[in-house]
């Protein structure tokens, strides 16, 4: 999530705003006004951020730098809290938006890069605010639910799916689930039926149940993810198979292509990822890190299995520097813009334009990363 650093003025309760950078005399409830004018003479918005010093007693105001003026466009939807800081809830120039439904989960991944929690908490409220100030003219090109584990909120999940399809009938959702209360036919119809354009993502980290449910860190999760898999099947919803690649299956990539090519053939895409070392994932670096280019030839593999079968594969959130270079056609910039980053070397990478990159929140990064000059 972008935040954007400000100077607060009159904020008691948090706003959450649509940005505007057209100024009208008179402004328009739950809209906040970018300026880089006095708003000492502005009415009716909900507040205004500006890059002007002011001392006034309305509006709601946050003021901030003239660099970060520019990082704020029209149709953004923003929270600005009372100590002056800028959430950026919603990116309207954004194809990586994100409603988050929950951060708690059923599964307790030991390579999750999110911090775990005890207690379920929802967002809805906030979720169905966001909604509510998206027009219907924005040009969204995707929504993304995650979690959290989105399904543990399944009315709020179901509502969110219709109000998005009511809105954006041909926007494509992708919603990240461990798929395992998707087990059950029921709820797995009625998250299908509640929006037709959900591309169904979820992870499958190893071949054997053993193997998967210690990474998940549940006993039971693979015979029920792949129930929830099958179910999907039955309702013909788009599936995307997600594995993370960490020190515990990187050997296993081979018989995990062979596993999904024999008993999920009706998967529409398979992603490969490099792992975000984060949350707890950092906490349990030592056991779950492995460099990327340790497991190059199992990878390699891997896609030439799965892309020989005709299966559509992709390879997630690694740079081509740790990749072999007949494997670039299936690298995809992958990572959100927000937490994409790459290092002082890599200016001089002819790549750069179009690589993957690194996850800023990473704790750890490969050691062999280096620009590719020819």
């Amino acid at each position: 999530m972008k935040i954007v650093k400000g100077n607060p003025q009159n904020i008691g309760n948090p706003l959450i705003c649509r940005v505007s950078k057209k100024k009208s005399w008179i402004g328009s409830k739950n809209t906040v006004l970018v300026t880089r004018e006095n708003p000492k003479l502005l009415w009716g918005y909900s507040g205004v951020i500006t890059t002007k010093s002011v001392n006034v007693t309305k509006p709601s105001v946050s003021e901030i730098s003239d660099s970060d003026f520019d990082t704020l466009f029209d149709g953004d939807i923003v929270k600005i809290n009372s100590d002056g800081m800028i959430q950026v809830l919603w990116e309207n120039k954004s194809h990586q938006n994100v409603f988050f439904m929950t951060d708690y989960c059923n599964s307790a991944c030991i390579m999750c890069p999110q911090k775990s929690v005890s207690l379920s908490r929802s967002y809805h409220e906030l979720n169905q605010k966001i909604l509510s100030l998206l027009s219907s003219s924005d040009e969204v090109k995707h929504i993304c639910f995650t979690g959290g584990e989105p399904t543990l909120c399944l009315d709020n999940l179901v509502e969110l799916l219709h109000g998005c399809k009511t809105k954006f009938p041909s926007t494509p959702v992708s919603l990240l689930t461990n798929g395992k209360l998707l087990s059950d036919f029921s709820i797995a119809k009625k998250i299908v039926e509640a929006n037709s354009n959900i591309m169904f993502c979820i992870p499958l980290y190893a071949p054997t149940d053993i193997e998967h449910d210690l990474i998940v860190g549940s006993e039971g999760s693979f015979q029920q993810t792949i129930k929830g898999l099958y179910n999907l099947a039955r309702l013909k919803a788009p599936v995307e198979i997600r594995v993370v690649m960490i020190k515990q299956n990187y050997d296993r990539l081979v018989d995990l292509a062979e596993f999904i090519f024999r008993n999920m053939p009706f998967v529409a895409h398979i992603a490969l990822m490099g792992m975000e070392c984060s949350g707890v994932a950092s906490k349990n670096l030592n056991d779950v890190w492995v460099d990327p280019i340790e497991y190059q030839a199992q990878l390699r593999q891997c896609v030439i299995e799965l892309h020989r079968r005709a299966m559509n594969v992709s390879i997630f959130n690694l740079p081509y520097c740790l990749l072999p270079k007949e494997m670039w056609r299936f690298s995809r910039d992958s990572i959100s813009e927000w937490k994409k980053t790459f290092q002082d070397s890599c200016t001089s990478c002819i790549k750069i334009d179009h690589c993957a990159g690194n996850f800023a929140t990473s704790t750890r990064q490969s050691r062999y990363l280096k620009p590719i000059i020819e």
